[in-house]
């Protein structure tokens, strides 16, 4: 699985998903843009070239290790003169904010060159990523918010993190979240049977290689939230549950 799966994926390219620490919505599980990163290359203002290693990766979120190492090469684009090589140590909880996740106003990420800098230190050309084995077993729920309170929205992701969290072998691979103007927006059309769109959608990968496991913890979720009975499909259907977040 390649973890970087923004919306946007059928039009961004690689170099800007680095440039943005993009996201998706296998964020959840396995992070961003720069949890996933092996290395990178890019083009300094100057003309030379500039690569980027993680040194001693822990393959899974880069908060989760008390310090995250880089080896920082320059070299000169037409000698291939290596100018200058460094190693750059920057605090794991540098790259998250405390009860909110990725910080977009945290620019700098401890003068890590690339990441998350919007192209303004140089263009990022090539990158090597992690990839994660696939799950067996993967059960998609749908839950939509009618009314006027859109605070159960909130309380229903935030449960349903913790029970999964407490779960043996079962994940959350995939958390999308569509607010009122992206309902609208995609035209999206309501598995339940009120005639009304909702205002809030959350779609929800459960995951796992436990196939009993992954329908109890599926049946769990609408249970625990409080959210009656919305639909849960396999992975044949999947592919109809997450095409709302795709531009036709």
């Amino acid at each position: 699985v390649f973890a970087t799966d923004p919306t946007s994926l059928w039009a961004c390219t690689i170099g800007g998903n680095v440039a943005s620490n993009a996201g998706g919505k296998h964020a959840v599980i396995w992070g961003t843009c720069v949890d996933n990163l092996l290395s990178w290359k890019m083009v300094t203002p100057d003309g030379n070239w500039l690569e980027v290693e993680r040194l001693n990766h822990n393959m899974g979120k880069i908060h989760d290790q008390p310090e995250a190492h880089f080896r920082i090469t320059r070299t000169d684009a037409l000698t291939g003169k290596v100018l200058s090589e460094e190693t750059l140590t920057v605090p794991g909880h540098v790259f998250r904010k405390e009860g909110l996740g990725k910080d977009v106003t945290r620019k700098a990420l401890g003068g890590l060159p690339g990441v998350q800098k919007e192209g303004t230190d140089g263009l990022i050309t090539e990158a090597r990523f992690v990839l994660h084995r696939r799950f067996a077993h993967t059960r998609t729920v749908c839950c939509e918010f009618f009314g006027q309170d859109l605070s159960a929205a909130t309380r229903s992701m935030v449960e349903i993190k913790r029970r999964i969290d407490a779960m043996d072998g079962v994940f959350i691979e995939g958390l999308e979240h569509f607010d009122e103007k992206y309902v609208k927006a995609i035209g999206y059309i309501s598995k339940s049977s009120r005639r009304e769109r909702p205002r809030v959608v959350l779609l929800i990968d459960v995951s796992g290689d436990d196939e009993h496991a992954v329908a109890k913890a599926a049946a769990d979720i609408c249970r625990s939230a409080s959210l009656g009975k919305w639909p849960t499909w396999t992975s044949t259907r999947r592919s109809v549950s997450w095409a709302p977040t795709l531009p036709t």
